[in-house]
């Protein structure tokens, strides 16, 4: 490119003339950025970091995302969204990968946590039902009296289970909740419950080996918007409100590689998606994985934002249930902040 000196009535230059060949100026080269200075972070996962719910958040960690962005990850897998709550609330780590409706819990307890990047516009969850009792449970209000699965309790899947029963009138005490953490197929096949809520992989293994069947897909649509009336957010990067101005370089950084991951999630197929993930993700049947992806690829938020409505739909959903107090005065900016987005 040639860049030219000035224009008009300036003086000759008393510099000799360039050749046809060299340019009559140049600019200086610009310096070198600086390479941005590598913080360390702790990330929990509320549960296993192959669970399908946490997805935008693993496929970010396997492709580098977060070290494209001097970010260096440890994973701290925890048994359920409330042990990740605790441990971002004790300090123990930075973020999580975990449910909104905690962030919300947290604060109805005067605690500050903030949710900045949203993974899932969707529950994620299906509530399946052993196949030896296809016969006998066709519906929700059939569980009365059963054991059911979920993952800990006061987690996202015990919270979801009691959405579920209340649209069908029940109460919580009419069905006794199991922890079985991510031993949901085990707890199925030996009889410890004979239902459970929860998410994939596990829920699609259940399904496509016949073990069990679906009655409430909350992985989908169409399910979620006739209980809940439209989006219902779940699963996002939460952190502690005190980071936010503490340290926001901190708060960007992980969030770009988030948005980068709902990006790629929401372009591309489930095919593509699987050939950029390892092995340790996908288990030993990809067959399997796929059909558990694209079971799922739909309540991936593409722009990483919960809408007003969705928030207010959790709010008073975990009202409702008696989750937290009637009483509690929680806006849904108070719960998500989506101003690091696009920063």
């Amino acid at each position: 490119m040639l860049f030219l000196a000035g224009c008009g009535g300036s003086a000759p230059s008393s510099k000799p003339e360039p050749s046809k060949d060299q340019p009559a100026s140049s600019a200086p080269a610009a310096a070198p950025a600086a390479p941005k200075e590598t913080m360390k972070v702790k990330l929990a996962f509320a549960g296993s970091k192959t669970g399908m719910l946490w997805l935008p958040s693993a496929f970010a960690y396997y492709n580098n995302y977060f070290k494209d962005e001097a970010i260096e990850i440890e994973i701290v897998e925890m048994k359920g969204g409330a042990e990740a709550a605790q441990a971002l609330v004790s300090g123990d780590v930075d973020f999580a990968s975990m449910a909104l409706e905690h962030a919300i819990k947290a604060k109805a307890q005067g605690v500050d946590l903030t949710m900045l990047s949203l993974y899932t516009r969707y529950p994620g969850f299906a509530l399946v039902v052993d196949s030896k009792l296809k016969d006998k449970v066709k519906s929700v209000k059939d569980l009365k009296g059963m054991k059911v699965g979920i993952t800990s309790p006061g987690s996202s899947t015990h919270k979801a289970l009691l959405s579920v029963m209340s649209a069908a009138g029940m109460q919580p005490s009419d069905i006794e909740a199991i922890p079985v953490g991510t031993s949901v197929i085990p707890a199925i096949e030996a009889g410890k419950v004979q239902a459970t809520m929860h998410a994939d992989p596990w829920i699609t293994q259940l399904i496509t080996s016949g073990k069990a069947y679906s009655i409430a897909d909350l992985r989908a649509k169409q399910d979620t918007e006739s209980l809940f009336g439209g989006d219902y957010p779940n699963g996002g990067l939460v952190t502690r409100s005190e980071l936010l101005t503490k340290n926001s370089e901190m708060v960007s950084r992980m969030v770009r590689a988030i948005v980068k991951a709902n990006k790629f999630l929401a372009g591309n197929s489930a095919e593509t998606i699987a050939s950029k993930l390892p092995a340790e993700f996908k288990g030993t049947d990809e067959a399997l994985f796929l059909a558990s992806l694209r079971a799922n690829l739909e309540m991936f938020a593409p722009d990483s934002k919960a809408t007003e409505k969705g928030l207010q739909a959790v709010i008073d959903s975990l009202k409702k249930d008696k989750v937290i107090p009637e009483t509690a005065d929680i806006k849904p900016a108070s719960v998500f902040d989506s101003s690091f987005i696009g920063k």
